[in-house]
């Protein structure tokens, strides 16, 4: 008889135990604590050395509470994505999941052949379609976490169209529920305005088990954006899967041959060359990175530097050396993030602004950039349609030719790749002729923001400053919680038919400088622009400079119809003006665009901060999504928003808000918000520790009346 003591056979024995209990006494056992209990049983067993020792009891019980109707929602869903993520690490070990997400070269087209070729991925998609039913909105970790892992496993959105969810959708829902949650909340049900907007802040987190409601509240999302938003504007979702790919979703309106209008989504995967490589290549050494520099700056001024430096050159050269040390560090990180995110897999393309860029010809005449691409002159007399070539001219061009016309034209590749010359000559034709004949004043008055890239980054990723990469270097770059940020703002600025967004007044500035009276530098640079350009320009601006802000001073700066409000000073004012006092100053708000643009130039002003996870996030599980003052103000209504994602130093910092101002107010012709923010970093020291900092949340409202 064999004497049998290990800790394998005690684990299997208890294992076998419950599951037992459980098919015994299922109506009566099955309460949410003894759900947690499992499930919490069979995590701790599955990442344990010796897990492929209890794999089949493990997945009989997975299996049992998946399937009992006395379990939780959350129970369930939870054992329904443990059974997919052993699926689905069965796939990857396999090469399914390469597989899944290789592509021909030819674009579009995927190398899987059936659903035969990837069975394990197969079975994880089954549990995580039955799991979506059971999650609630992605602001919980679980749902965050099962949205994602089933975009991985559908794979491109391509080879997902007959299950009725999109790889991109999921992706997006993944990311800014709490936001969204935020603003649906606020919505007063007797305004007809908020009502419009409802379907927009509720689509992306309504059940998946009302799949119908669903996608009629997403069909109606799209169609308000599709009204409003720019066609060459595009979302960049970017979301780290629980297992460590990284999925980057782009969004843009689009349309097809028939004019029929949507939403086009491309997906792509990053596969991990091995497991926890996004982690330990770039989360942590940025969390590294951050935290080097924030000891080192910790409680120094400028006050403070020149008393403790000024008198010793050699520590004043070493301080500098760690700082110059630190920014190349910065520079490298994000040169690994570019070269192996975006441009060793295709998404510089992807995120690139269809072939035209941002100052070139005016998205709002179509016939005029038609003209451009194809070196067309137009005749002193005759109508705007003789200057559109005939179908007869295009026959000529051949339809790599004919594709190139369409792309320059804002089509996206999406309307077009599958057509033949014929069809090709026909859109190309139609798109010229539609450009001629209607001239909407609300596009033509949009140059300005008219290439736009926006990045929607998850919990983890948002920490990261990648307006700062080569591949979107001199791109207008801004961050949205979410997609319905960016259709609500548009709408509710949307207050005549001459402008698609109406303009910041440059006369409605109001100011805050230095209200803790500790930054007198900061307070000479910072006055001596303002008042220089107010009376330049004969404006009466009303400011406070080195004593705190009144709240009835800070409620006229903040609902200035189309103003702007500049705070300069430590953190984003929060000690004067709360989080909780911007969300009351638009609890009985009726106003259509109550809200001014917001510059925040203090440190960690633009900062987002899980509660669960204050410094240092890498190898943390955020189980609530970021939040901060900056979201607090667009969550409000404001525009735009400009602050920084970490502490800075102010001598530095007051370059960068100098070069922005003189952006801002001395543009010599139109302009945004957004890019004069963008633009500023090159003023800057130290280009990286300092000049990636600032950061612009919203959209690219546009500067000053244009001419």
């Amino acid at each position: 008889m064999t004497h049998i003591s290990s800790p394998s056979f005690d684990i299997s024995q208890a294992l076998k135990r419950i599951h037992c209990s459980l098919v015994k006494n299922h109506d009566s056992s099955f309460s949410k604590s003894i759900c947690d209990a499992v499930l919490n049983l069979v995590k701790k067993v599955l990442i344990g050395i010796d897990a492929y020792l209890y794999k089949k009891c493990v997945f009989s019980l997975l299996n049992l509470v998946a399937e009992e109707s006395f379990a939780s929602s959350e129970c369930r869903a939870e054992a329904l994505y443990l059974l997919a993520t052993e699926c689905l690490e069965q796939g990857r070990q396999s090469g399914e999941l390469i597989t899944l997400w290789s592509q021909n070269s030819k674009r579009g087209q995927h190398v899987v052949e059936s659903d035969d070729h990837i069975p394990h991925l197969m079975r994880a998609k089954q549990y995580l379609l039955q799991a979506v039913s059971f999650i609630g909105p992605a602001s919980s970790l679980l749902s965050r976490s099962v949205l994602r892992t089933l975009a991985l496993v559908l794979g491109p959105e391509e080879l997902n169209v007959e299950c009725g969810i999109s790889t991109g959708e999921l992706v997006h829902s993944s990311i800014g529920s709490s936001a969204r949650q935020a603003v649906a909340r606020g919505l007063d049900a007797d305004n007809p305005l908020d009502n419009r907007f409802r379907p927009v802040f509720e689509a992306l987190d309504h059940p998946f088990s009302k799949q119908n409601e669903r996608n009629e509240m997403i069909e109606i999302m799209h169609e308000l954006g599709h009204q409003c938003i720019p066609h060459r504007w595009k979302f960049v979702a970017i979301t780290l899967c629980p297992t460590g790919e990284v999925l980057v979703s782009i969004a843009q309106p689009s349309h097809d041959v028939n004019d029929n209008q949507f939403f086009s989504y491309q997906t792509q995967c990053v596969l991990p060359h091995r497991f926890n490589e996004f982690e330990e290549t770039v989360l942590r050494p940025f969390d590294d990175i951050m935290d080097q520099s924030r000891n080192q700056i910790s409680g120094i001024d400028s006050d403070v530097a020149n008393d403790k430096y000024n008198n010793c050159k050699e520590k004043k050269q070493a301080w500098w050396n760690q700082r110059y040390n630190l920014d190349e560090k910065l520079c490298q990180l994000l040169e690994h993030f570019d070269e192996r995110y975006f441009q060793s897999s295709g998404l510089e393309d992807l995120m690139s602004v269809d072939g035209l860029d941002e100052d070139d010809t005016c998205i709002g005449n179509l016939s005029a950039r038609f003209d451009a691409v194809c070196n067309i002159d137009k005749k002193e007399s005759g109508t705007r349609e003789d200057t559109v070539p005939s179908k007869e001219e295009l026959n000529k061009l051949t339809v790599v030719k004919l594709k190139e016309r369409l792309v320059d034209l804002g089509c996206s590749p999406n309307d077009f790749r599958s057509l033949r010359k014929a069809a090709l000559i026909d859109f190309l034709h139609r798109e010229a002729l539609e450009g001629c004949r209607s001239k909407p004043k609300s596009q033509e008055k949009i140059s300005p923001n008219e290439n736009c890239i926006f990045l929607i980054l998850d919990e983890q990723i948002q920490r990261l400053p990648l307006e700062a990469v080569a591949t979107l270097h001199d791109r207008t770059v801004c961050r949205l919680p979410s997609l319905p940020f960016a259709i609500s703002s548009i709408l509710r600025k949307q207050s005549n038919e001459d402008s698609l967004l109406s303009p910041i007044d440059l006369s409605k500035t109001k100011y805050v400088i230095d209200p803790e009276s500790n930054l007198k530098e900061t307070q000479e640079r910072i006055l001596s622009t303002l008042t220089s350009v107010s009376e330049n320009n004969n404006w009466d601006w009303e400011g406070r400079v080195g004593e705190a802000p009144a709240k009835d001073f800070m409620y006229r700066a903040l609902q200035e119809k189309c103003g702007i409000f500049l705070y300069f000073g430590h953190g984003g004012g929060e000690r004067f003006f709360s989080r909780t006092d911007i969300e009351e100053l638009t609890s009985d708000s009726t106003c259509v665009d109550p809200f001014s643009s917001v510059i925040l130039m203090g440190c960690s002003s633009g900062m987002l901060m899980s509660p669960n996870c204050q410094k240092g996030n890498s190898g943390d599980k955020m189980h609530f999504e970021p939040d901060g003052i900056a979201l607090s103000y667009l969550c409000a209504g404001a525009p735009c928003v400009v602050g920084n994602l970490w502490d800075v130093t102010d001598r530095d910092i007051d370059r960068y808000s100098v070069s922005l101002l003189k952006g801002i107010y001395q543009a010599r012709g139109p302009t945004n918000l957004a890019k004069c923010a963008m633009s500023s970093r090159g003023a800057c020291k130290l280009k990286y520790i300092v000049g990636s900092a600032p950061v612009i949340y919203g959209i690219p409202v546009l500067i000053g009346p244009l001419k």
